[in-house]
């Protein structure tokens, strides 16, 4: 199942525009919002032929995301779950990126950099909406496990992250995206 947002088209911004892939409809939680995010795109342009954006949400429900601690599960109950991704032939491994320098920013951490190669390809075949899921909550729960003692600039604390700040059973995943070729991002959102 592909989920396409007709308010959004499949392009990406230059490296310098924050970006929000999802319609900038309300969240149901008053307290929910979304972290500013750069999306990745080199001097040459974004990619010509990008993948569709994997959408996380509950079934039933649109643009509201999933939080990150539903992935304690053994079944996430979310809409398509078992729904297989990454099925554009050839696609095996992908770039997953929280940040890199000036390419991706949590606010706060301009320093700190974090992309690691994920595969996309089990045994039986691509991952399903699920398993990134699990990947993607992997990757945060590390990049705050790095992140937590770094120094963070006084005008953005309120993006601090770790046991003092923000913490993964805040994170809500909203989509991951391809920001260019092979680079994915997670589009997140915080329950304050």
């Amino acid at each position: 199942m592909s989920y396409s947002n007709p308010l959004h088209p499949a392009s990406v911004p230059s490296s310098s525009q924050v970006y929000s892939l999802s319609a900038p409809a309300k969240f149901a939680l008053p307290n929910r919002r979304r972290v500013p995010q750069r999306a990745f795109a080199p001097k040459h342009g974004p990619s010509q032929n990008p993948q569709p954006t994997i959408y996380y949400d509950y079934p039933g429900f649109q643009h509201q995301g999933v939080p990150m601690q539903a992935f304690g599960a053994s079944e996430p109950a979310i809409a398509g779950a078992k729904d297989a991704v990454f099925t554009k032939p050839g696609v095996t491994r992908i770039t997953f990126h929280i940040l890199a320098s000036s390419h991706f920013l949590w606010p706060g951490y301009p320093q700190v950099e974090w992309y690691r190669s994920v595969e996309v390809t089990t045994r039986t075949g691509p991952l399903t909406r699920a398993q990134l899921g699990y990947v993607v909550v992997g990757n945060y729960m590390r990049f705050i496990e790095k992140t937590q003692y770094e120094s963070i600039n006084a005008a953005e604390r309120h993006w601090k992250v770790g046991a003092d700040g923000i913490r993964l059973e805040n994170l809500v995943i909203l989509s991951v995206w391809n920001t260019y070729e092979n680079s994915w991002q997670a589009e997140i959102a915080v329950d304050l």
